[in-house]
Formats: C-alpha cells, sequence, structure tokens
C-alpha cells in the first residue's frame, strides 16, 4: 500500500489520449445498453409490466422502475415520512440531492422521469472521463482503458443508466478524488459533502478527503491549522440531511429505520444469507437444473466475497485513500447485501485493481465476455420490472 502522496505526472509533454477514447467507450456502451432495454421491451411484451413512466416509449420507460419511483415521489412531492401501504415503507429512505436536481431540471424539461434519466446519463459520461483521466494520470492510459471498459460492462452497470443514484454519486466521489488529489481542499470537500448528499456511504468520500490532507502534510500533525476545519464540509451532505429529519419530523434515525420495512429489510436479513447458504449446502442436481436455485441472490453473495479479495489486494496495490474509501464502501455494503451488486458498481478502486490482475490477455477478454453476458441478462430483468438490486 502507497501511504505517501504520489507524484501526479505533469500533463505537458506527456502522452495522453485524446478524450475520444474514453468518451467512445462509454457511449457504445451505453447505446448498446439502451437498443439491448428497447428490442427486448418491443420483442418480449409477454413478461413486461405496464408502462408506468412514459407509456408509449419504450426508449424510456424501462429504465424507470423499482427505486426510480421513490425519486420521482420525492422530486414531485418533497418528504412526507408516511407509510406508503401496509409494508411501512417511507421516503426518508433516500437521500435528497438526486431527487432535488430531479426537480429542478424536471421543471425545464417538464419532464420529472426524462429529467432523471437526463442526470444519471450525463453524469455517467462525465463520471467516465474523470475516472479515465484519474488513472492515466496516475498510472497509464492502458490501465485507463481496461479500467473503464471493465467498469462500462461491470453486469450491474445497468444502474447508471437507469433513473438511479449511481451515476450521480460515482461523478461526486470522481471530483472529490481528482480535487483533492491535486489540493483543492475546499471543492474537495463540497464534492465529497454532495457524494454524501446522494447516497449514505457517500461519508467514505469524506475520509478519503481527508486522508488526501493528512498526506499531503505527510502525517505530521503539528502541520494542521486551523483552515484544516474546512475539510469538515465533507460530512454537510448526510449531516444536513440528518438535521433535517429532526426538525421536520422529530426522528434522526428515520432515514436509517425505514429499511426494516417489509420488503425491504427481509431480503437483506442474516436469515435470508442463511438459506441461500442452505440451498447450496443441500443443493441436488434436479432442484438446481428445475431453475429453484436463488440464482440471483447467489450472484450477489459471490460478487459481496469477491470485493473482499480485492480490496486485500488493493492494500498492497494501491495509495492509502483508495483502499480506505473503497474498504468503507463495502464494509458498509454489506448492511444490504442482498443489493450488493448494484452498490460494488461505483467502487471504482476495485476495477482499476482487476484491470491491473488481468494482465493476461484472455483472461482480460474471458472476463468482459462473462460480464457481457451477465449485464445483458441483468438489464433485460430491470427494464422489464423484475427485481435485480
Amino acid at each position: 500500500m502507497t501511504t505517501t502522496e504520489p507524484t501526479i505526472p505533469a500533463t505537458a509533454g506527456a502522452r495522453r489520449d485524446s478524450l475520444l477514447v474514453p468518451l467512445a467507450i462509454i457511449l457504445v456502451s451505453r447505446l448498446g445498453l439502451i437498443l439491448l432495454a428497447y428490442l427486448g421491451l418491443a420483442l418480449l411484451p409477454a413478461g413486461r409490466t405496464p408502462a408506468i413512466a412514459e407509456p408509449g416509449n419504450l426508449l424510456l420507460d424501462g429504465w424507470v422502475k423499482w427505486d426510480s419511483l421513490w425519486y420521482a415521489r420525492i422530486a414531485g412531492d418533497g418528504y412526507t415520512n408516511q407509510p406508503i401501504d401496509a409494508s411501512g415503507q417511507r421516503d426518508t429512505g433516500d437521500l435528497p440531492l438526486y431527487p432535488l436536481a430531479i426537480r429542478y431540471i424536471g421543471k425545464i424539461l417538464g419532464d420529472i422521469f426524462i429529467a432523471g434519466l437526463l442526470i444519471s446519463s450525463i453524469s455517467f459520461v462525465l463520471a467516465g472521463l474523470l475516472l479515465y483521466r484519474l488513472v492515466e494520470s496516475r498510472w497509464s492510459s492502458d490501465l485507463a482503458r481496461k479500467t473503464l471498459v471493465l467498469l462500462c460492462v461491470y453486469p450491474f452497470s445497468y444502474t447508471f443508466t437507469a433513473m438511479y443514484t449511481e451515476s450521480l454519486f460515482l461523478l461526486c466521489t470522481l471530483c472529490a478524488f481528482w480535487l483533492g488529489e491535486r489540493k483543492y481542499w475546499l471543492p474537495a470537500a463540497i464534492c465529497a459533502a454532495a457524494a454524501g448528499a446522494t447516497r449514505v456511504v457517500g461519508v467514505a468520500t469524506g475520509v478519503a478527503v481527508i486522508l488526501m490532507y493528512l498526506q499531503s502534510l505527510d502525517w505530521r500533525w503539528r502541520n494542521l491549522r486551523p483552515g484544516s476545519l474546512q475539510l469538515l464540509v465533507s460530512f454537510a451532505g448526510l449531516g444536513a440531511f440528518v438535521i433535517f429529519l429532526t426538525v421536520k419530523f422529530h426522528d434522526p434515525l428515520a432515514l436509517v429505520k425505514v429499511h426494516q420495512a417489509a420488503g425491504w429489510g427481509d431480503f437483506n436479513s442474516f436469515q435470508s444469507l442463511r438459506d441461500v447458504l442452505h440451498f447450496w449446502r443441500t443443493m441436488t442436481f434436479g432442484s438446481f437444473v428445475s431453475g429453484n436455485a436463488p440464482l440471483l441472490l447467489t450472484i450477489h453473495l459471490l460478487i459481496a466475497v469477491f470485493a473482499a479479495a480485492i480490496c486485500l489486494i488493493a492494500w498492497w496495490r494501491m495509495p492509502l485513500h483508495y483502499v480506505a474509501w473503497a474498504m468503507m464502501m463495502v464494509l458498509i455494503s454489506y448492511y444490504r447485501w442482498a443489493c450488493f451488486g448494484r452498490h460494488f458498481s461505483t467502487v471504482f478502486p476495485a476495477f482499476i485493481v482487476i484491470a491491473m490482475l488481468t494482465s493476461n490477455r484472455r483472461m482480460y477478454y474471458g472476463l468482459i465476455y462473462l460480464s457481457v453476458l451477465l449485464l445483458a441478462l441483468l438489464t433485460l430483468m430491470f427494464t422489464h420490472g423484475f427485481w435485480v438490486a
């Protein structure tokens, strides 16, 4: 693990790919997914759920499912903290930055669903470009290309195109890393706060900014100055939302409590995990080939185990703030293990490590092949209204 502040190569005179390279990778992958989803909805109507957001528009409606409707509800009506039905599910389970962005962009466009999809798509394009430059400036163009490709074909990367928070969160976090590594501390802290106002795991981004700052001081605590307190802005996003919940609903823990509602907390429980493990311990050939295996939950579980291994490898290959951020992201995401595949999609240091480990061309292309197959399957499932993550 690198604990000292690494040198960022100077851009002048250094060989760098044109932005057309990462842009092409991003657009080819996203347009391919959109085409796949459209053809799936057009040719497989029997399994399709009724259009909810954009009736008659198969290019858009499939991407507005599940959590998307919560973001739309918050964007349109604000937070109510009222259960929507007997399940006890409430709108306080989602942080405000993404719904607020949808609200204001939606007023301009006249459609909050189009606004949400536009925010997600633009955020991912910008995040992909920034990730490419971040990796290229620290390591190499070749590693940057491989990292971005692996991210784009990751089986749960459909969330970057859907009306979900992943794209915006990834963009905010990468901005914080980019600015922090160049010692723009207050802008980095603001970006970390934005990440924290998008997803709870955004607190890890604030920790990463502080670690970058301490590394810049060579861990000499006596060099700390009163101005260092500006880094506490990194936690203002989540902190402000907790204050909002306290003032409006007199419950600072509403954000956490809501995830125990039926349909949210049950399948993420330890009992659910034990059930999956028990199936594989007692599995018979007949139960497997008949399709009774909990395959989707197994995919989430395998990715969770894989993530732990990648974090351990990252400890020896990456700077401290990358490793610490990735480990915090993974540990916090274990709380909702049955959604882990989706949450892991934003852990960008892991994709850098995977790119490092796949120097063998056969291994690299084999991983891409498997990823593309799973990405196509999960995209079709999601856009048809099946729960994926």
